[in-house]
């Protein structure tokens, strides 16, 4: 479950990573906004699965 979790935290950062580079940011905050939505996403599906198990 906890690599499911990073997992989709992860694709979740790549995917903001391409798109704010295609939108023109510079390499730093798309860099910035990767870490920032992957951090985000993985807490937020990590406390969904915990939640589902309680």
């Amino acid at each position: 479950m906890i690599v499911a979790a990073l997992g989709i935290g992860i694709l979740a950062g790549l995917l903001t990573f391409a798109a704010s580079l295609a939108l023109g940011q510079s390499l730093l905050s798309a860099f910035i906004l990767y870490v920032v939505a992957g951090l985000l996403t993985t807490l937020l599906v990590a406390a969904g699965l915990y939640v589902k198990r309680s």
